[in-house]
């Protein structure tokens, strides 16, 4: 199967490019023929690229290639605007390397313009284009640069840093940039079964397909056009690391709060880490969506050397080797208002972080990790606190939606539902935390459907706890008359513990045909009270008590998500554990006691009415 992420050969591209000129010559074309044979030297092509400076008065240049922007950047004095208009094609050997133009002051970089018109930008419908035609880079600087409306593409390093842009000082994006289908000269391999591959070609070299930076880069909001924009940076490869953008800096998208703008990274690949991106500082994502790129190694989509903020971002279909379909970070992870969806990974195919993480508002769907964590993987003492995800159809071996080694894991308010793997849709390994006012329903594995906990170094004691929860095997039935039918349920125990102490209470457990299982070890128990069973619990091994407070029956539920109804058993019958409103945010309780379960039935608020009475 041919993968449409896999850059063209550059070169291949200009040597079809300039044997379909060839043969149209052979064959005498129409040019040929409308064009009578004219004596001495041919006339010089007409301009496509036009260039001025704002310290020159007046002077425009102008070039069949791209000669004008060299002229007008020489021309320049620092801290200096360019501004350009057309296609500015082709490479000149300057400084040493060879590139569309070589920057050695401080300069902004406009495109967008006409001939006719210097003041107002109109990328969209007037775009201007550096293309390097896969005959050198595209723009090489040593100092510190701002590029704004333009489009480099076809930039190739020959191994070296930086095929598209390479920046000694800090580069700042502004507006409708477009970095598209430049490389350091690598061209991956991709698997015809598996559609992502992760087998590089041998010698790729070279980090930063589409721009390496040695400072920092800025992508900031738009000074020259108000015109939405979308700037993208697609079909970059690199044989190292970054196949988009890799930067030994800090990097920050600064989008504009508006949703008609928004960055895109797709189709980038690296042979190491980071397919789209590769941040060595911290880093703040915001209204940005990475979208099929590939890493060898490490973070499909991105690769976080320290502190990431994501806000209002996507990542979707990207794809590791290693370790974080979507991303991996070793800093601070901040993270709201996002998806991610359709990743791919060994372990951690949403992501996978190293230090902590603080998710809000988070969906996390249709993710495979091959080994664990289809949602994320957290490792090494760091804490994961976690309110309002959804995670839906993700898979793992281990922990579908999460796989926890040695962590923390604070979780609130989160619904975990129709997810797959062998052990634990959470999976806490040397691990503790605790999972409140919540709901899994439908999610599948030989043990631990809902939570799986185990001992594998740690010598203390671990606890995990859980409290107003709501478990259901399959999605729970609006009818309150009727408990599930056992013809609905799937094997493997909703909860289980080796080396670790589960206590549970305030939850509902529905649907299952084994509730509890425990291995034989001392430190394997789990302790529940306060709880309701649709049905007598079914458990599996030792050390484990349901609680003399627990009743068994109909949960008499009011809808498939688990709201109940007036006279279910749940209704008062919990216990105070410090929370105090419900998954639905309503408080608890609600009448004389706590309610069992995610969701606390809201007591109708009712005006006491006096008879008038006549003596």
């Amino acid at each position: 199967m041919t993968d449409t992420r896999r850059p063209i050969s550059l070169l291949t591209s200009v040597a079809l490019g300039l044997g379909g000129a060839l043969l149209l010559l052979l064959a005498g074309g129409p040019s040929a023929a409308a064009a009578p044979a004219r004596a001495g030297l041919n006339p010089p092509l007409p301009a496509k690229c036009f260039a001025r400076d704002d310290s020159a008065t007046g002077t425009v240049y102008s070039s069949a290639d791209s000669a004008a922007v060299r002229s007008a950047v020489a021309a320049a004095v620092p801290s200096d605007t360019v501004r350009l208009a057309g296609a500015c094609n082709g490479v000149a050997a300057q400084g040493g390397t060879t590139q569309t133009v070589l920057i050695n002051k401080v300069l902004t970089v406009v495109g967008g313009y006409t001939t006719t018109d210097w003041a107002e930008s109109f990328p969209i419908t007037q775009p201007t284009i550096l293309d390097a035609q896969g005959l050198g880079r595209v723009i090489t600087a040593s100092a510190d640069i701002t590029i704004a409306e333009l489009t480099v593409q076809h930039g190739i390093s020959f191994g070296g840093d930086g095929g598209g842009i390479f920046a000694r000082g800090k580069l700042t994006l502004m507006g409708a940039v477009n970095i598209l289908s430049n490389t350091t000269g690598y061209s991956p391999i991709v698997s015809s079964a598996s559609g992502a591959s992760l087998a590089p070609s041998p010698g790729g070299t070279g980090n930063g397909g589409g721009a390496y930076v040695r400072k920092v880069v800025d992508f900031n909001a738009d000074e020259y056009t108000d015109l939405p924009v979308q700037p993208r940076v697609v079909n970059n490869s690199a044989g190292g690391d970054g196949g988009g953008i890799d930067t030994d800096g800090n990097f920050s998208v600064s989008f504009f709060n508006d949703l008609l703008d928004q960055a895109a990274f797709d189709s980038n690949y690296a042979g190491g880490n980071g397919g789209a991106l590769k941040v060595g500082g911290n880093a703040t994502v915001i209204f940005t969506t990475f979208s099929s790129n590939i890493a060898n190694t490490d973070g499909g989509g991105a690769y976080f050397s320290g502190n990431a903020n994501i806000d209002h971002s996507t990542f979707t279909g990207d794809a590791a080797g290693v370790n974080g379909g979507g991303f991996i970070i070793f800093g601070m992870l901040q993270m709201s208002n996002s998806q991610i969806d359709h990743n791919s990974a060994t372990n951690g195919a949403g992501f996978y972080t190293q230090s902590g993480a603080t998710l809000t508002q988070i969906a996390c769907l249709y993710n495979v990790g091959t080994y664990g964590g289809g949602c994320w993987a957290a490792i090494s003492e760091s804490q994961v606190n976690a309110t309002q995800l959804s995670a839906y159809n993700n898979q793992a071996v281990f922990g579908s939606v999460a796989d926890m080694y040695q962590v923390l894991a604070l979780i609130y308010s989160s619904q975990f539902n129709n997810n797959t793997s062998q052990t634990g849709t959470l999976y806490f390994v040397d691990a503790t935390g605790r999972i409140v006012n919540s709901s899994a329903s439908g999610n599948r594995a030989n043990e631990g459907r809902v939570v799986a906990v185990s001992r594998f170094l740690r010598a203390e004691q671990l606890a995990v706890e859980i409290a107003y929860l709501s478990a259901f095997g399959v999605a729970p039935s609006a009818s309150s008359a009727q408990p599930l039918a056992s013809t609905s349920v799937l094997t493997g125990s909703a909860f289980s513990s080796v080396g670790i102490s589960l206590e549970i209470s305030d939850t509902i457990v529905s649907g299952f045909p084994y509730v509890f299982q425990t291995d034989s070890a001392p430190s394997s128990t789990i302790r529940g009270d306060y709880n309701l069973f649709d049905a007598k619990p079914v458990i599996s091994g030792t050390n484990i008590t349901t609680g003399t407070h627990s009743l068994v029956g109909n949960p008499m539920f009011a809808d498939n998500l688990g709201h109940l109804s007036a006279g279910s058993p749940a209704i008062d019958h919990g216990i105070d554990v410090g929370i105090y409103t419900d998954l639905d945010g309503n408080p608890r309780p609600s009448g004389h006691g706590f309610d069992i379960g995610a969701y606390e039935f809201q007591v109708a608020m009712q005006k006491l009415f006096l008879p008038l009475t006549r003596k």
